[in-house]
């Protein structure tokens, strides 16, 4: 990694992700887990399964190294702690406090999205018709998704409703509220050559025109997508990286 911080504009939305396929090796998880906290390690131990333990250690070298992109801190020297509502950012050190981040994660793919003192948000999802069946989307969508998800074919259906279910998600974790916003409360579309653009039904009190949001296939099986506020135009970027053992100083 260079010693030189990456520019990030205040206008900038910056994405980086790693499929965990691509990040593994005994040398490359042994120098991964010597950059985690002591409450990183903990969590990491608590795994069960050894997939679900690498992908927690792949997704936290992610975050570390990628703050480490705008910020002249070694990936091991960053320490967390949690907001309301149990969103994490930054601790220490004090200088680095305007960067606000957020992680995800789902089996094979991890995301972390970047910017400055902008809220954000990112979720990343596998494509698993298993999952987006009629109950749960009849359910939990708003009417007029629920209305355009129903004219579609099965296979259809299924990409559009991991669109809308990440977008979702990336919204409520650049909210930082968790369960209080209804996922019903607030729909997206889809105008052509733009940006998912969302409204609010009156039970959410938020103004679309604050929100801009990217949609993202890192795969054909994946999903990813990121809220961020701000009026202003933001400019997206979404890259593919894989954290190296060379960055874990």
């Amino acid at each position: 990694m260079s010693d030189a911080p990456r520019p990030l504009g205040p206008d900038d939305v910056h994405v980086w992700y790693t499929f965990t396929d691509e990040a593994s090796g005994a040398a490359r998880e042994a120098a991964y887990l010597a950059l985690l906290g002591e409450t990183e390690r903990a969590r990491h131990a608590q795994f069960k399964f050894a997939e679900d333990r690498h992908c927690f250690l792949v997704a936290h070298a992610l975050l570390r190294t990628t703050l480490s992109r705008y910020a002249a801190v070694p990936p091991g020297q960053w320490r967390f702690r949690t907001a309301a509502h149990g969103r994490p950012e930054i601790a220490f050190p004090a200088a680095a406090t305007s960067l606000r981040f957020n992680l995800s994660h789902t089996r094979g793919l991890v995301a972390c999205a970047v910017t400055t003192q902008r809220d954000v948000g990112v979720d990343v999802e596998r494509v698993d018709g298993r999952r987006a069946t009629d109950d749960v989307w009849k359910r939990y969508f708003s009417p007029s998704e629920i209305e355009a998800l129903a004219k579609l074919s099965s296979a259809a259906r299924t990409d559009a409703f991991f669109d809308y279910w990440t977008l979702k998600e990336s919204y409520i974790k650049a909210r930082g509220l968790g369960l209080e916003i209804p996922l019903d409360g607030f729909s997206f579309d889809f105008p052509p050559g733009g940006r998912p653009a969302i409204s609010f039904a009156a039970s959410v009190q938020d103004d679309p025109a604050a929100w801009q949001f990217a949609l993202h296939q890192p795969r054909p099986s994946y999903r990813l997508a990121v809220a961020a506020r701000g009026r202003a135009e933001l400019a997206f970027a979404i890259m593919s990286t894989i954290p190296a053992v060379n960055d874990a100083k």
